[in-house]
C-alpha cells in the first residue's frame, strides 16, 4: 500500500511573493534560497532578495518575498550536503 503524502498549497504572484501551506519545518534560509520540510518531500526555492514574511508552524503556512528563480522538489528528506551547497 502506497503511503499517503501531506496535501500543500503554492501560490505564486508575479515571481515576487510565494505563499505556501502544508509545511513541517523551515530547514533554512538566506537571500539567496528558502528550504522547507513537507514531511514526505522538501521544497526548495531559489532567487535573489528573498525573505520569510510569514512563518506559522503551528499552522503550516509561509510566505516569501522577493525574486523567486526556481521551486524545486526532492522527495526524501534533504541531504546536508545539498543544504550546504545553497547557504554557502
Amino acid at each position: 500500500m502506497q503511503e499517503e503524502k501531506k496535501k500543500h498549497f503554492l501560490s505564486l504572484s508575479g515571481r515576487n511573493i510565494l505563499s505556501v501551506s502544508g509545511i513541517s519545518d523551515l530547514l533554512g534560509f538566506d537571500e539567496n534560497g528558502v528550504v522547507f520540510d513537507l514531511g514526505d518531500s522538501t521544497l526548495t526555492v531559489t532567487g535573489s532578495d528573498l525573505c520569510v514574511t510569514k512563518l506559522s508552524l503551528d499552522t503550516g503556512e509561509a510566505a516569501v518575498k522577493g525574486t523567486v528563480d526556481a521551486i524545486v522538489y526532492t522527495d526524501g528528506k534533504m541531504k546536508k550536503t545539498l543544504l550546504s551547497r545553497i547557504f554557502k
